[in-house]
């Protein structure tokens, strides 16, 4: 099983925590799954593109909902600026940074 180690960083209202995790197995996109393939706002749709089974290749058009998982790609910074939308799973990458002065988005996550 491969392994891969997670940095995620949460900008908090006075600090920054930082938290590393680790999966047993690497989490693979489903059809339909978000990935952030720029920096930017979870807000902005130029940071998005779908899943379409082969790649990142698909341009949506909203955001993230309940039933997607949402990937933040290596090299990607993203920053949670919505009040209240939600994802299956987040899923942050080796190299990439989730920013979030509230809540996490997705109660359920698997960071």
């Amino acid at each position: 099983m491969k392994r891969i180690l997670l940095s995620v960083v949460f900008a908090a209202t006075a600090s920054l925590f930082s938290f590393q995790l680790s999966y047993a197995q690497e989490p693979t996109p489903a059809v339909g799954d978000y990935g952030a393939v720029a920096s930017g706002n979870w807000s902005s749709l130029s940071t998005w593109k779908q899943w379409d089974g082969t790649g990142w290749n698909t341009t949506p058009t909203g955001g993230p909902g309940s039933s997607k998982q949402v990937f933040i790609l290596t090299g990607t910074t993203l920053t949670y600026d919505v009040a209240s939308q939600n994802c299956k799973n987040l899923i942050v990458e080796s190299g990439a940074t989730f920013k979030s002065d509230s809540t996490l988005p997705c109660p359920s996550s698997s960071l």
